[in-house]
């Protein structure tokens, strides 16, 4: 590397420290910060929590990731069999999570010259109980499903919505959610 080449990045480095500081500590000071995110016993309530997940499927479950105030992954049991709740098992603990949406808060668009389409739910939802790490966190939040699905073409030229047979469609559906959790206990 030249002279000049030195030059220009020993000044970038010492235009980025703090006074008293090298660029080397800030570096790890701001790796603090991520790794002061996982579950920790003494975590200052309310929580700010987001769970994110794709699933390529109409399975009820998919992987989830838990950013935030924790960091955990699992999968979330989105139980669209039993109404609109969701069973989230995390590697720390569980979260139970009613979806409290009304028919409103779900759409459903299909193109019928593509048999193609969009599905998304926008609800309020409350984090209701949980277990381990997570055990007496409760609060309210938001979650938003997303999804663009595909469908054959029927014989008569319609779109065939029987999507009790899986094979027969292409999904690509998108969850987040987020939740401000306070210790009940």
């Amino acid at each position: 590397m030249g002279i000049q080449k030195k030059k220009a990045l020993r000044r970038l480095a010492l235009a980025v420290a703090v006074p008293g500081m090298t660029a080397g500590a800030l570096a790890g000071f701001a790796a603090a910060p991520a790794m002061a995110s996982t579950a920790q016993p003494h975590a200052h309530f309310p929580v700010y929590e987001r769970l994110s997940g794709f699933s390529n499927t109409l399975a009820n479950s998919m992987n989830v990731q838990a950013t935030g105030g924790f960091f955990d992954n699992g999968t979330a049991n989105l139980g669209f069999g039993v109404g609109l709740t969701a069973t989230v098992s995390l590697s720390k603990g569980t979260q139970t999570i009613a979806v409290l949406a009304d028919p409103s808060d779900i759409s459903f668009n299909l193109h019928e010259s593509t048999c193609s389409g969009t599905i998304r739910l926008n609800a309020p939802l409350e984090v209701t109980s949980g277990t381990g790490a997570y055990a007496g966190l409760t609060g309210p939040g938001t979650v938003t499903l997303t999804g663009n699905i595909s469908v054959p073409r029927q014989f008569n030229g319609g779109c065939n919505l029987d999507i009790a047979n899986p094979m027969s469609l292409a999904v690509h559906l998108s969850l987040v959610a987020t939740a401000s959790l306070s210790s009940s206990s």
